[in-house]
């Protein structure tokens, strides 16, 4: 294998070298450690794309679609991009009215799984990180109970996305399209 310049800053020969190495420097964390807290921030990175997903369907249907394809779907991309933009707390704030009134008891934890990623952000000492009261560290249930419960969320946060945005803009579409296919018909003679 070609070194780098990199590896050769940092004395290293092979692709396992680099890992072993900055993982020394970088982290004092145990293997179980790296695997608890990288289990965390990926339940959570999930959470925060559903939410972000929900919010950009949600808002996309606003922008006129008048002006050409290429005008409108530069508008729906400057969306999406503004909406990639916002963190995790912002999209939440803003679809919280939405998910507390779903009959979704799951959605209640949304922010408990989130306190605990940030919790990982900058910890000092892991056994002060807790989810409902347990150490996912140190507790294999209680890394079990956040994996499911974060698991939940997101099925339900699915769900929901079907429910109310993706059922309903598929409902229109068909009323539309029968309406144009039938329009004579539904307006009647002399309607026009």
């Amino acid at each position: 294998m070609t070194r780098t310049h990199y590896m050769d800053l940092i004395n290293c020969f092979t692709p396992e070298e680099v890992y072993v190495r900055v993982r020394e420097w970088s982290s004092d964390l145990t293997e179980q450690e790296h695997i608890v807290r990288s289990t965390i921030f990926d339940i959570d990175a999930d959470i925060e794309r559903i939410l972000k997903q929900v919010l950009y369907q949600s808002l996309v249907g606003l922008i006129f679609n008048g002006d050409g394809q290429e005008e409108y779907e530069k508008h729906c991309k400057e969306l999406e991009r503004m909406v990639t933009q916002l963190h995790f707390g912002q999209v939440y704030r803003v679809l919280k009215p939405a998910l507390k009134a779903a009959p979704h008891d799951e959605f209640n934890d949304i922010n408990k799984v989130h306190d605990v990623r940030n919790s990982l952000a900058h910890p000092k000492d892991l056994s002060k990180i807790t989810y409902k009261g347990r150490d996912p560290f140190h507790d294999p249930d209680a890394l079990a109970q956040l994996f499911v419960d974060g698991w939940a969320i997101r099925q339900q946060l699915k769900e929901f996305y079907n429910k109310m945005i993706i059922a309903p803009k598929t409902m229109a579409e068909h009323y539309a399209k029968f309406y144009w296919e039938n329009r004579s018909r539904v307006e009647g003679p002399g309607d026009v």
